[in-house]
């Protein structure tokens, strides 16, 4: 049973509307037709006895999930086989439009067996649901089809438009269909359609496709609280980017809650999308219209009313896998309307939550759920800048980062942000930050509604006048601010430089064990040695022994290096063409390059005995076995078959940790994946030593904290840029004694760890140093 909702009046709903949709062909809108809903008895139904005849229905019944997926699994397989013999070629080439209009020709897989046949199976399901909710008359699956079309080209039967899902389908006969479409009934009696419906989506459709269109499903207890709070009893609240529903459904079909919307305008891109939410919003007696359109294309001229409400779970797509011309006129588009100036950097939410004010008048409350990322990010200035200009802000609340992530396939902290629009922000208004310790409608809502302004029982709370906000500032590190005043140290980037190590690619291929190394007689002549993991390194300098002891560990310390190759195809399709061909084998004893008279390529020739053939053959293996040629970073660099060289840094530092991360000086001289950052300290001797010291202080820790980016499990990540804005002490400026105290401590911490995990005291002092140091160089 979920929480009780605290606070809220039931009322009686004596009426509903049925609204006509337009053609398919224009933006399908549609409302479903409700039934009154039953009041609530103060009296509970007594659950040991007959309640049949109780006017209470039970709070929630779900749907047999399972069944259902075993189901459209079955279904699944017969319409991808009737695909696969009898599709035409146009309704091959509308799949294939499909799949790229929905952003996953990525997925790994036939597109038809993993995408489209599931997805035409769940549109079975929720067309017969739709038609048995909508209609009295019994349904066959012999005339399920004609009645489906039907009510698709309907202009009063508040059906979705029929599309080439539809056309897949009933490529199968109807008796394959006919158990999907049976199913219907147990859909009809679950009082949580959102919360079915969302999971089943998950279920059967690929997960690799999901996480490329990054859709992540909002739990159930998160859509009510947020529902709760943006509604507040209003008229009309709009829902972009509906989905199955989840922050718009009611809290139960038969009740009608004091706070909810009367009526909720549902909009998605995605033909299935709206299909689903015109299935939860119908069973759960809901007056709604969707529409099915571009949110960034929609105005206020396309809405049914002005909303006095938004919320929304928008696509988390990062920019890489946005489409240049598209981002080129969202970034105009924002420019135009509001102002405001976007990176091209910025993920699919970011224009969401700008286009949203373009909707809104001035009261109207808008609740988004997205990862926290912009509050740190570069791309998110622009964002910050253009929220404090045309909202109050009033409160972001995030789930303890420290647990598992609101949405367990995302490796991501995700924050509420709940707004409200102000064509002139009251400047003294508070803003919350508030990070809640578990999930829970109980606990989100208490947040959502607290006045508190320090720590409760369910989380802590840090409030801010929002005048006192900036936009370039980390907006993160005001969850959990420290007092500490660092603001006249220098910059990092002062007193050293820092750089991101090129991507190596595929670190299954490139990063190579020494018994993968013996097992193909890789010359050492063709690899540099390695740190792949900060897990490997446990102290704070990398000596020769550390890498002995990883390597005899049986651990990646080997990085594949080619040198002094003769001169490689450039395409990896070419090196294995030739290579197959034995044009990249033993032909000459020095290693020429010749032209292949086949296809006036240069193919590289081998003598015997040479420890070319070796590394060749690894590559030749890699390519097969771990798809290198679907590498983007192998494609695109200068060389596919290394990664790009890089002289060893002096000091590296990795750029992700649970808890603080270490400086660690690279004596060894080994090359690192782009898990570390290059550090290369502009300063000598005690000076030197000095700084890491202070690097490697915990009040330290405390001051990068407020620079990183939070994610799941409690890993704190950082960015070059943030790296580089690390206050630091100039030790120019510090007394002669500290910084020798500095730098004797810090001697003794890099010897300590190597051998004990006891050296808090040496720890201790350095952070009393560090303390002093800060302070003896603050301005009078």
């Amino acid at each position: 049973m979920p929480d009780r909702i605290p606070g809220l009046t039931i009322m009686r709903t004596d009426s509903s509307t049925c609204y006509a949709s337009p053609e398919p062909a224009e933006i399908d809108s549609t409302v479903g037709d409700t039934d009154p809903r039953a009041p609530i008895s103060m009296t509970p139904p007594d659950v040991d006895g007959d309640i049949s005849d109780d006017l209470i229905p039970p709070l929630e019944v779900h749907a047999d999930v399972e069944t259902f997926e075993e189901t459209l699994t079955n279904a699944t397989e017969s319409i991808a086989e009737a695909f696969t013999a009898n599709a035409s070629a146009d309704l091959r080439d509308r799949t294939r439009e499909w799949v790229d209009a929905h952003g996953v020709g990525e997925v790994d897989g036939d597109p038809v067996e993993t995408v489209i046949a599931p997805q035409a199976a769940l549109a079975v399901l929720l067309r017969a649901t739709l038609f048995d909710a909508c209609h009295d008359e019994e349904l066959t699956p012999e005339k399920a089809e004609r009645a489906f079309r039907a009510d698709a080209s309907s202009k009063t039967s508040p059906a979705v438009g029929w599309c080439v899902l539809d056309d897949v389908a009933w490529l199968a006969g109807a008796a394959d269909l006919a158990p999907v479409i049976a199913a219907r009934h147990d859909l009809r009696e679950s009082t949580v359609p959102s919360a079915d419906l969302g999971k089943l989506y998950a279920a059967v459709i690929d997960s690799d496709a999901r996480q490329t269109l990054s859709q992540f499903r909002t739990p159930q207890w998160a859509g009510r609280a947020i529902r709760a709070w943006a509604a507040n009893n209003d008229e009309t609240m709009l829902d972009v980017g509906v989905g199955a529903g989840a922050l718009s459904a009611p809290f139960h079909p038969s009740w009608s809650l004091h706070g909810e919307p009367r009526h909720v305008v549902g909009i998605d891109r995605s033909r299935l999308s709206v299909l689903l939410a015109e299935t939860t919003l119908t069973l759960s007696n809901q007056s709604h219209a969707t529409l099915e359109t571009d949110f960034l294309g929609t105005t206020r001229a396309d809405l049914p009313a002005t909303p006095d409400a938004i919320v929304s779970n928008p696509p988390y797509t990062s920019h890489d896998r946005l489409d240049g011309d598209d981002k080129q006129r969202w970034c105009e588009q924002v420019r135009r309307e509001a102002g405001a100036d976007v990176s091209k950097h910025s993920p699919l939410y970011v224009y969401f939550m700008i286009h949203a004010e373009t909707l809104v008048d001035d009261g109207t409350r808008v609740a988004f759920l997205t990862p926290q990322s912009w509050l740190q990010k570069q791309y998110g200035h622009e964002l910050k800048e253009f929220l404090l200009d045309q909202f109050d802000i009033k409160a972001l609340i995030r789930v303890d980062p420290e647990e598992e992530s609101l949405f367990p396939a995302a490796n991501t902290t995700a924050v509420f942000t709940l707004l409200e629009a102000r064509s002139d922000p009251d400047p003294a208004n508070e803003t919350q930050f508030i990070t809640v310790d578990d999930k829970g409608y109980s606990t989100l809502q208490k947040s959502m509604y607290s006045t508190a302004t320090d720590d409760t029982d369910w989380g802590t709370i840090n409030t801010v006048e929002q005048s006192a906000l900036t936009a370039t500032e980390n907006w993160q590190a005001r969850f959990d601010p420290i007092e500490r005043d660092v603001s006249h140290l220098l910059k990092l980037s002062s007193l050293a430089s820092v750089r991101s190590v090129p991507q190596t690619g595929s670190v299954d291929v490139f990063c190579l064990s020494h018994d993968t190394v013996e097992a193909y007689g890789i010359s050492t002549s063709h690899l540099s040695r390695l740190a792949r993991r900060p897990a490997d390194i446990t102290g704070y300098v990398l000596q020769e022994s550390d890498w002995i002891a990883a390597r005899d560990a049986g651990k990646e310390v080997w990085l594949l290096d080619p040198g002094k190759l003769p001169e490689l195809p450039e395409t990896m399709d070419e090196f294995v063409r030739q290579y197959e061909a034995g044009a990249l084998t033993t032909n000459s004893a020095s290693g020429q390059a010749t032209p292949d008279s086949a296809g006036g390529q240069t193919h590289v020739t081998t003598g015997t005995g040479s420890d070319h053939e070796n590394p060749f053959k690894y590559l030749y293996d890699s390519i097969r076995e771990y798809d290198l040629r679907d590498n983007y970073t192998c494609r695109n660099r200068e060389h596919w078959w290394r990664p790009t060289r890089r002289d060893p840094a002096p000091v590296i530092y990795n750029n992700a940790a649970q808890g603080q991360s270490r400086f660690v000086v690279n004596e060894a001289g080994l090359r690192t994946t782009n898990s570390f950052f290059e550090i290369n300290i502009n300063l000598e001797g005690v000076e030197r030593k000095a700084l890491l010291a202070y690097l490697n202080s915990d009040i330290f820790g405390e001051v990068a904290a407020q620079f990183s980016e939070s994610h799941t499990g409690g890993m704190e990540k950082h960015s070059v840029t943030t790296v580089r804005q690390f206050p630091v002490i100039d030790p120019s400026n510090v007394s002669e004694d500290i910084v020798q105290g500095l730098a004797d401590a810090f001697d003794s911490l890099r010897e300590t760890a190597r051998h004990s995990d006891s050296h808090d005291q040496i720890i201790d002092t350095i952070g009393a140093l560090v303390q002093r140091a800060i302070e003896q160089t603050r301005p009078n």
